[in-house]
């Protein structure tokens, strides 16, 4: 149904709107302070003059396209780094698994799908949700799809040397950029964890379209694309056998974004959730699953296990006890 109503939005109200969004990243990206740029064997990366580096994967032609606009203000970067600083907007400067963290630049916040955009509230209803799912220094933070681990490192940074960050990437070449990630940037308090999870141990069929649309949720992809996704069969476990048998039982921060299993994650995870108090939760719910949002499946969930639950226009779920 989804796909179906955006093919029938004429092509000319499309272009301009993705044109006129992607203008803006590009301002975006034209304030970063790159300091240098480059590929170290096949990742391409860039540098920050705050000394963060981050590591990616290479641009599309689109991303190429655009850099024209960008090779004189910024000489320092590379066309072969494009999807990196993109994903630095994208990802950093916006990330998931920190709602409200950009609240006060609501341009970008709204162009990017910052989480409490997605809700019809005040502007001080929002700064008082973006400061109740803050992390704070000393907590215990999980990370469920961490990609290349951009929204991860700055959960890490919240939390500080006390706290503790669990990333968990199903994707064995993501989960690698991620490390590589952790490790350039000298992070001591993040913990990598390359496996899918589920609502059980066992094998699951993973579909893969590219090097981020891997779903365990044929809904998503088939929303998304008219390609025939790539199938692999995988190892699932639960969060629960996962960090329980690493002696973790509690937590204080979850996001999850794994594009359409999130409920089965999250009913993976209920002992875990049970256990923890001061508990905050971020999902991805607006992937299309069955004639339905993920939402519509995590938030009864989310109620029985005694959470304050909201939901926003586009699907985004946030919760807390």
């Amino acid at each position: 149904m989804r796909r179906q109503l955006v093919q029938i939005i004429p092509e000319w109200i499309k272009k301009p709107v993705r044109a006129w969004r992607e203008r803006k990243i590009i301002d975006e990206i034209r304030q970063l302070p790159v300091k240098g740029s480059g590929v170290e064997g096949e990742l391409p990366y860039v540098e920050l003059d705050t000394g963060m580096v981050f590591y990616g994967t290479p641009p599309t032609d689109m991303q190429r396209y655009y850099f024209r606009y960008l090779k004189d203000d910024l000489p320092e970067l590379s066309e072969d780094c494009m999807n990196v600083v993109w994903e630095i907007v994208d990802r950093y400067l916006v990330p998931r698994s920190v709602p409200g963290e950009t609240i006060y630049n609501p341009v970008l916040t709204k162009l990017l799908r910052d989480p409490l955009n997605d809700f019809t509230y005040s502007f001080e209803r929002r700064k008082e949700l973006a400061a109740m799912f803050r992390p704070q220094n000393g907590e215990v933070c999980i990370d469920i799809g961490a990609y290349h681990g951009y929204g991860t490192m700055r959960l890490a940074q919240l939390v500080g040397d006390e706290g503790k960050v669990i990333a968990f990437e199903a994707d064995s070449d993501s989960a690698a950029i991620l490390s590589k990630n952790i490790e350039a940037n000298r992070f001591r308090n993040i913990r990598v964890i390359n496996h899918a999870v589920s609502d059980h141990k066992g094998k699951e069929t993973i579909y893969r379209l590219g090097t981020t649309a891997n779903s365990l949720n044929h809904d998503v992809l088939s929303n998304v694309c008219d390609a025939m996704p790539h199938t692999e069969e995988i190892d699932v476990n639960t969060v629960d056998n996962i960090l329980g048998g690493q002696g973790i039982h509690h937590c204080n921060h979850v996001s999850i974004t794994i594009n359409g299993a999130e409920p089965e994650a999250l009913v993976g995870m209920r002992d875990l959730l049970t256990r923890s108090t001061n508990v905050r939760i971020s999902i991805a719910g607006w992937y299309p699953r069955e004639d339905a949002k993920v939402a519509d499946f995590v938030i009864p969930h989310l109620e029985e296990m005694g959470f304050k639950v909201i939901r926003g226009d586009l699907g985004r779920v946030l919760a807390w006890k």
